[in-house]
């Protein structure tokens, strides 16, 4: 006699939509960074956050892309009076 033995997974059903979306993501954010209508940056970033869930590629991406706006934010110039303070007419 052959017994059916329901097995059920262990991942989360979330698990099931995000692949495909942060892969979809990706491509839309590749093509984004060639062509002019579509922003290609934000997408890159929602398509390899989802998809770091599961892939450790995506996480170092993500490590690399987070240090390296670091290093930008750092090169970048600090105006003096970026905000500046209201004075009293003389």
């Amino acid at each position: 006699m052959t017994e059916i033995v329901r097995v059920s997974s262990t991942q989360p059903s979330a698990s099931v939509w995000r692949t495909p979306a942060g892969w979809t993501l990706l491509i839309l954010g590749v093509a984004g960074l060639v062509l002019p209508f579509l922003p290609g940056v934000p997408l890159l970033i929602a398509g390899l956050v989802m998809l770091s869930a599961q892939h450790r590629w995506a996480r170092n991406c993500l490590r690399r892309m987070k240090l390296w706006i670091r290093k930008l934010d750092r090169r970048r110039p600090k105006l003096e009076n970026a905000y500046p303070i209201m004075q009293r007419p003389e």
